[in-house]
């Protein structure tokens, strides 16, 4: 074979000077366009493939979205204070130092009493004016306290009146005699149909309402139910049913349907017996029939408007009785804070009054027990400042207020929450939050109330921990440089399957923290992303070994990369 090849190419090689000068430029013109088109196809495809294995076997980074797995940690909680609106602070009326308590912690006081006194205060114009604001003040307030106390005392005694109202009773009542009235019309109108056609059918004139002996089929003769025989005796069937009905008292709805239709149908099958029952005789019994069943619908009919009228009225009673319980209700809260407007003012006025005199009382705020005694006795303070609290023992509609960090995702109202009391981890309740503030304070979080369910003695202004719910707690966050954007501008960010297959996910973002952005959706705790979203990496794309790193949910804390308990 070795030596075949080398002399074939000598034979072509002398055939080929053998030709003509024209023949020979062709034919290497022709070889070398040949070689040339095969390195333009042939090379391409190969670099190609040459890329492509390149790529299949290139390292890229990873990372894999873990979870949070620490529950009630304080990193996953929020600061919050228990608010009980049922308690009070005591304020004194301006500045000095106590001089005396006259109560002691868990004593019951009254609205007004005197608690303690300040030092004495010369007195000056400032709190000459003051004493005249007071006493405008409390004349206000007394006036706006009666006005509203007529206006509330009138305006229940007209809701009363109109709640009882004999009207309303009465046209309830008149619905429900309706409903017997029109009962006993469908019974009536049931009962005359069956005695008046029964008597047609047998051309006798017994009392079946009395006694049912009479009824068989020789009782009705052969020329009725001429075409079907067995209708005769569905029709005897249905009289039965319908006068057991009318033996108890109840509306006779369906079994009347029955009984015009075996009465109709008996009817249609029968002919004319002679002259002891004619065709016009038959006629007029299928017309009596027919009128006798409309009136029994109407009846029916009438019945049923009544039921409904019942049902209706009663309903809009019941309404307007709520309403006014309402109404009620809303004008008794006015009265109550117009009172507590009026003792508010009372105890103003007694304070800046006492300070002329001689010393200035601290004044309980309201009625209750002495749940703390902030400020000892020598101490300066201020107004504003609490110097003691009061509890009216009340355990319920307690709020907790609570500072959400900005870099999570907000809750909304009606989500609930868990509260947990420091040192007391297995003592955890649940609260409901009811308003979210929309402007950061100035630690850079949201305000937030949430009303704790039921009741608990855990008191006011006392530290918790606030702890969101699972999909609060957990945010998702990828590098920046994970991120790219499509052509009509949609982020979306390549991740990783199982088989290391490369796939573009659409993702939407939210917030930034530092080098990394929130994702709000797209992806998912377990997900594989690449840390890298380059121009280089495209659909398909197979990533074998990948180096991966278990990615925690986004830091929490005060939005500035702090966590709460730092």
């Amino acid at each position: 074979m070795k030596t075949l090849i080398p002399s074939a190419l000598m034979g072509a090689w002398s055939l080929f000077l053998k030709q003509e000068l024209s023949i020979r430029i062709a034919s290497a013109v022709f070889v070398v366009l040949l070689v040339a088109l095969g390195v333009i196809v042939v090379l391409p495809k190969q670099q190609a493939e040459t890329v492509s294995q390149a790529q299949t076997t290139i390292s890229l980074a990873t990372q894999t979205i873990g979870s949070e797995t620490a529950a009630f940690s304080t990193a996953s909680s929020w600061p919050g204070e228990i608010i009980s609106p049922n308690d009070a602070d005591v304020q004194p009326p301006r500045e000095g130092a106590i001089v005396s308590w006259d109560v002691s912690i868990g004593d019951y006081v009254n609205a007004g009493q005197v608690l303690g006194r300040l030092s004495a205060t010369s007195l000056t114009p400032e709190l000459a004016t003051t004493l005249a604001e007071q006493a405008a003040a409390l004349a206000q307030a007394k006036a706006r306290a009666a006005s509203t106390d007529t206006y509330v005392g009138q305006t229940k005694t007209q809701l009363n009146t109109f709640t009882t109202s004999d009207t309303a009773l009465r046209a309830i009542e008149e619905a429900k005699q309706s409903v017997i009235a029109t009962k006993e019309s469908v019974r009536a109108t049931l009962r005359q149909s069956i005695v008046s056609e029964y008597s047609e059918f047998s051309g006798n004139n017994r009392d079946i309402l009395s006694s049912t002996s009479y009824l068989s089929e020789q009782s009705i003769p052969y020329w009725f139910g001429a075409t079907n025989s067995s209708l005769r005796n569905k029709y005897l069937t249905a009289i039965m049913a319908a006068l057991d009905a009318l033996e108890k008292d109840s509306v006779p709805q369906q079994v009347g349907v029955d009984y015009f239709l075996a009465a109709t149908q008996l009817a249609s099958a029968s002919i004319a017996g002679g002259e002891s029952f004619t065709q016009t005789n038959l006629n007029d019994l299928r017309k009596d029939i027919a009128e006798d069943q409309a009136s029994f619908n109407e009846a029916v009919a009438a019945y049923r408007e009544a039921v409904l009228n019942v049902s209706e009225k009663e309903k809009e009673y019941a309404e307007r009785s709520r309403d006014t319980s309402q109404k009620s209700t809303e004008l008794d809260r006015e009265n109550i804070v117009a009172q507590g407007e009026l003792e508010a003012a009372e105890a103003a006025y007694r304070a800046v009054s006492g300070a002329i005199t001689g010393g200035s009382a601290i004044i309980a705020p309201k009625s209750g027990y002495v749940s703390a005694i902030v400020s000892q006795i020598g101490e300066f303070v201020g107004p504003g400042e609490a110097v003691a609290s009061i509890s009216s023992g009340i355990q319920t509609n307690k709020i907790v207020r609570f500072r959400i960090p900005s870099n999570v995702e907000v809750p909304k109202k009606g989500d609930v929450v868990k509260i947990v009391r420091p040192g007391f981890a297995k003592d955890v309740r649940t609260a409901t939050i009811s308003g979210v503030g929309t402007a950061l304070d100035g630690n850079g979080a949201f305000m937030a109330d949430a009303r704790i369910d039921g009741s608990i003695d855990w008191p006011a202004h006392l530290s918790v921990r606030v702890i969101p719910n699972a999909k609060t707690a957990q945010t998702i966050a990828v590098p920046f440089d994970a991120v790219f954007w499509d052509e009509v501008n949609h982020p979306h960010v390549w991740t990783v399957t199982g088989e290391g297959v490369v796939q573009s996910r659409e993702v939407t973002t939210g917030r930034t923290f530092g080098d990394a952005v929130e994702i709000l959706k797209g992806l998912a705790i377990g997900d594989i992303y690449l840390l890298q979203a380059t121009e280089s990496i495209t659909e398909g794309m197979r990533v074998e070994q990948p180096a991966t790193t278990t990615s925690e949910p986004a830091p929490e804390g005060d939005g500035h990369g702090h966590a709460h308990d730092e």
